[in-house]
Parts: structure tokens; C-alpha cells; sequence
């Protein structure tokens, strides 16, 4: 029998941290999309996009009537670890997709292709030619959709970690800029070291970080380094203490 030090509730085991992946797709693979965020749901992962049904509230996942589809699109975009973008005729030519690619791409959020439609890579627009195509989710059988949904997943584990804090980090800075850029939003000493530490550990593969979140840690730095030198300068006018 166990003694009661040495039971932990459930109340006291933590909750894994869920690795959030937005799905960008053309309405031409919906049934598709369905399946796979389904197949990622049951694997661990939180999928986002327009027509998820995970939250029938639509307060973290989905687009309610209600929402603007645009600035609602960006929001998910930018709480997500890493995108998703299936490759098929319809996606290479939609507009909706090509503007998701280029806000992940801004929030310096990786982007992971899989080829669910063949495509004439020929023709195909420049955006493509830098994603390299390596999984494939054309079979729609039992037994192929599994392998690939494993290549998928391996690749959504690749330095998951530097991935999440990097949103983390990110989403400061998203917050900060849509706000009006206000002081009282500027970081601390910590986050302005746990950029510079992100920085550092970069996977090579990783996309460069955002623009909005450099200028977020310059002005950050510069708050903090104003602060310092006032309160140098009040320590220097105050009379010594005997």
C-alpha cells in the first residue's frame, strides 16, 4: 500500500504541452483537411483553421460568423507553433493561401508542405520553390495516409521547444505592435535575455525572426537602458548617507 506522501492526484500532474499547428488549405480539400486535423487531434496536436469544429464555441479554434475573417485568420496564424500547407491545385492558386504563407513567413513561423494533389511544379508561383515538398498525402489509403501522417509528425517534433517559445516570444511582440507599440507593453529584463538566447539557438532550418519582433526587443532594451541610467542619476544626487 502506498503511503499518502508518496500518491500524487491528478489535480497535481501536469498537463502536456500541446504543440498547436495551423492548417492552411483551399475549401477544394476540405474533406481532406477534416480527416487530417482529426488524425492530428487524436495524435496530441491542437489543428487550427477557418472551419475547425474542436471548439463549437469558436473561442480558440474556428471562425464564427461573427468574426473578421481576415484579422481572426492572422490571430490563429500567430498563436500557432508552425503551419501546415496542403499542396494541391487549388491551394498553389488561391490567394487566401498565398496571404497565410506570407503572414506565417512575417511572424517567422515555419511552414511544413505536404503534397495532397499533384501539382505542375513548372508553373507553379515562386512561394512554392522554396518549400521542400517531402511528405506525401496522395494515397488516400488506410495504411499510406499512417506513414505519412508519422513522416508528418516527425517533422512537427523537430526542435518543437525553440518553435514554441519562439510563438511565445513572438505573440509578445504581435501584441505589442497591434496595441499601438505602447511602453507599458515593453519587455523585462528576462524576455529581453530570452531573445537574445532564441536567437542564439536558431535551428538552421528556421525561418528568420519577424521584423515586428526586433524592433519589440530593441525598444524593449532601450526602455530598460533609459530606466538604468535615471536611476544611476538619482543615486548620484542623493547626499550620502553617514
Amino acid at each position: 500500500m502506498l503511503d499518502e506522501a508518496d500518491s500524487t492526484s491528478a489535480s497535481d500532474v501536469a498537463e502536456p504541452v500541446k504543440t498547436r499547428v495551423f492548417i492552411s488549405y483551399s475549401r477544394t480539400d476540405s474533406t481532406f483537411t477534416d480527416r487530417l486535423a482529426n488524425a492530428l487531434s487524436e495524435r496530441g496536436y491542437v489543428p487550427d483553421y477557418d472551419l475547425s469544429a474542436s471548439d463549437p464555441a469558436n473561442v480558440d479554434l474556428g471562425i464564427s460568423a461573427q468574426d473578421e475573417w481576415w484579422q481572426r485568420l492572422q490571430l490563429m496564424i500567430a498563436a500557432a507553433d508552425m503551419m501546415v500547407f496542403v499542396v494541391s491545385p487549388g491551394s498553389v492558386a488561391s490567394k487566401a493561401c498565398d496571404e497565410e504563407i506570407a503572414c506565417a513567413r512575417g511572424l517567422g513561423k515555419r511552414i511544413i508542405p505536404i503534397l495532397r494533389r499533384p501539382i505542375d511544379f513548372a508553373k507553379a508561383p515562386p512561394r512554392l520553390s522554396a518549400l521542400n515538398i517531402k511528405i506525401s498525402f496522395v494515397n488516400d489509403d488506410k495504411e499510406a495516409f499512417a506513414i505519412a501522417l508519422n513522416q508528418l509528425g516527425i517533422a512537427l517534433d523537430i526542435d518543437v521547444d525553440w518553435y514554441r517559445e519562439s510563438r511565445r516570444l513572438t505573440g509578445l511582440a504581435v501584441r505589442w505592435d497591434t496595441r499601438g507599440r505602447p511602453d507599458d507593453l515593453l519587455l523585462a529584463t528576462a524576455d529581453v535575455r530570452a531573445i537574445g538566447d532564441l536567437l542564439e539557438r536558431r535551428p538552421r532550418e528556421a525561418p528568420e525572426a519577424s521584423r515586428t519582433l526586433m524592433e519589440f526587443r530593441d525598444k524593449s532594451r532601450a526602455k530598460l537602458d533609459d530606466e538604468n541610467r535615471r536611476q544611476r542619476r538619482i543615486m548620484r544626487l542623493m547626499p550620502n548617507i553617514v
